[in-house]
C-alpha cells in the first residue's frame, strides 16, 4: 500500500560548468543579509506500494521547499497536499486499470473523474467528512495544475474543464470584496452548511464537558498534558503556541489593572527575548487566570521539570514544556506534537472505560470552547455600554485572529445557538404542552 514519509530536505540547484557538465550544489538563502544553507524539516515523500517513489509528486514537494524557506508557504500546506495525493495513490492502486498520467477522451474513464466519484461515495456513506472530500480533490487538482505547467504531462490532454466563478473574501477589517477564480469541474463543494464554520471547522464542547475532560485528564494524563489542556480551555491558545511557551513568557506576565484574577501573556514572534510561535505570526496578548499562572510558575521550578531541563539541548532549556527526554513537545516547522497525540489517545481510552465519549474530541476544540465562552459572555453585556464592533475586536485581540471576520463568526455561532435553543423549547411546548421533557405527569397504575 502507498505510504507517506517526511524528510529533512535541503534545496539544491544545478551549475553548468564548461567541460565539467552539470553539478548539483546546495542552494543558499538570504537570512538577515547573510547567505546561509538551510534545510526544511517535514517535507513529504510519497512511495507506491511497490516501494518505488512517486517521482513527479516528490518533485512537486521539492520545488515547494524553496517557498517554505522564503515563508511564502508552510509545511502544513505541503502536508495537506501530500495527504490528498496519498489518498489518490491508494485509490489508483485499488484500480489497476487506471494510471495517473493516462487521460482517455471519455470522462468516465479518467482517473481524476473516478477518484472524484470515489470521494463523493465515501462522503455519502459518512466514511469521510465533507471537508476532507473537498480538500482531497482540491489537493489533487492543484498538483495536476503544477504537473501540466512543468510539462510533465501533455498540455493537450483533456484533464478537465475550468470555469470562472466569483468568490467573496473578507479583508482584515471585515469588508468583503469579490474576486474571479478558476474552478475545476472536478471540484467537490463542501455540502456541510448546517452550522457556522468556526476555525478549522471544529465545534466547542459545553462547559460541563470541559470540566469533565479536565477532571479526567487530572487523573489519567501526564501533568504536562493536563496543564496544556487547561491552557487551551482557559486561554484559547493554539497547541503550537502552548508548546512554544518560554520561561520568560510566564515571568513577564502582566496583571490586568481591572482585576487581580487575570494576567496577560505576551506571545508571538515580535516578543523581544521570548518569541512564541503563533499562527500567521501575529504578536499580541492572551489572558490567563492568575491561579493557573501561579501553578505554571510552580511547575517550571519543580523537580520534575528541572530534571527534564537538565536533559535538554541549550536552545531548548527555556521552553516551559519538555518531554521526559528533554525534547520539545512540538516540531519546529509545523507546531504539531506527536507526544500530545499519544496523551490524547490515552485520554480517549480512559474516557471510554468510564463511559465518557471523547472520540471526536481534538485539542483545538479547547480553543473553540474558550472563544465561544468569551462570545457568550460578550453577548450578555448591555448593548448600550459596549458596541458589537468593540466585542468583535476584543475577541480578535485575545485569540490573536488575523482579521475580525474570524472573530465575528464566534458571535454569530453563539447567537444561532441561542435561537436554536429558544425554538427547541418552543417546539417541545408545542408537542407536549405543559408536559415538558423531564416533567411528564405520572401514569396511573
Amino acid at each position: 500500500m502507498a505510504r507517506l514519509d517526511r524528510i529533512c530536505f535541503t534545496p539544491h540547484e544545478f551549475l553548468l560548468a564548461e567541460g565539467a557538465g552539470i553539478r548539483w550544489v546546495a542552494k543558499a538563502h538570504d537570512v538577515d543579509g547573510r547567505s546561509e544553507l538551510q534545510a526544511v524539516n517535514g517535507v513529504p515523500v510519497l512511495y507506491w506500494g511497490s516501494g518505488e517513489p512517486w517521482t513527479e509528486a516528490n518533485l512537486y514537494f521539492a520545488a515547494r521547499a524553496d517557498l517554505v524557506l522564503s515563508e511564502q508557504l508552510s509545511v502544513a500546506t505541503l502536508e495537506a497536499t501530500a495527504q490528498a495525493l496519498l489518498a489518490y495513490m491508494k485509490f489508483l492502486e485499488s484500480q489497476p486499470e487506471l494510471h495517473w498520467s493516462q487521460f482517455p477522451k471519455k470522462k468516465a474513464d479518467r482517473p481524476t473523474t473516478r477518484f472524484r466519484g470515489h470521494l463523493v461515495m465515501l462522503r455519502k456513506k459518512d466514511r469521510i467528512a465533507a471537508s476532507v472530500a473537498t480538500a482531497h480533490m482540491a489537493g489533487v487538482i492543484k498538483w495536476y495544475r503544477w504537473v501540466r505547467s512543468e510539462r510533465l504531462i501533455s498540455a493537450d490532454w483533456p484533464l478537465w474543464k475550468d470555469r470562472i466563478v466569483p468568490i467573496t473574501v473578507s479583508d482584515e477589517h471585515g469588508f468583503n470584496r469579490t474576486i474571479a477564480v478558476a474552478s475545476s469541474e472536478l471540484s467537490i463543494p463542501n455540502k456541510n452548511r448546517n452550522a457556522v464554520k468556526l476555525e478549522d471547522g471544529l465545534l466547542p464542547v459545553s462547559l460541563e464537558e470541559r470540566d469533565s475532560i479536565l477532571e479526567l485528564s487530572a487523573r489519567h494524563s501526564s501533568l504536562e498534558f493536563n496543564l496544556m489542556l487547561r491552557l487551551g480551555f482557559l486561554t484559547g491558545m493554539r497547541l503550537g503556541s502552548i508548546c512554544d511557551l518560554k520561561l520568560a513568557t510566564l515571568t513577564n506576565a502582566v496583571r490586568l489593572a481591572e482585576t487581580p484574577l487575570l494576567h496577560y501573556l505576551n506571545i508571538g514572534p515580535g516578543v523581544r527575548g521570548a518569541p512564541v510561535r503563533t499562527k500567521f505570526g501575529v504578536t499580541g496578548r492572551v489572558i490567563i487566570p492568575t491561579e493557573l499562572l501561579l501553578e505554571m510558575r510552580a511547575y517550571v521550578n519543580s523537580e520534575r521539570r528541572l530534571r527534564r531541563e537538565a536533559l535538554a539541548a541549550p536552545e531548548h532549556k527555556n521552553l516551559v514544556f519538555l518531554n521526559r527526554y528533554g525534547k520539545p513537545y512540538a516540531t519546529r516547522d509545523n507546531g504539531k506534537s506527536p507526544s500530545v497525540n499519544v496523551d490524547m489517545l490515552r485520554l480517549r481510552k480512559a474516557a471510554a472505560i468510564e463511559g465518557l465519549n471523547l472520540k471526536g474530541f481534538k485539542f483545538h476544540r479547547s480553543r473553540a470552547t474558550f472563544a465561544t465562552s468569551l462570545a457568550e459572555a460578550a453577548t450578555r453585556m448591555p448593548g448600550a455600554s459596549v458596541g458589537w464592533g468593540d466585542i468583535i475586536s476584543l475577541i480578535r485581540d485575545l485569540l490573536l485572529h488575523k482579521d475580525e471576520a474570524t472573530a465575528a463568526r464566534y458571535i454569530t455561532f453563539v447567537k444561532q445557538q441561542k435561537v436554536k435553543a429558544y425554538w427547541a423549547n418552543e417546539f417541545t411546548k408545542f408537542l407536549f404542552g405543559s408536559r415538558l421533557a423531564g416533567q411528564e405527569e405520572p401514569v396511573d397504575a
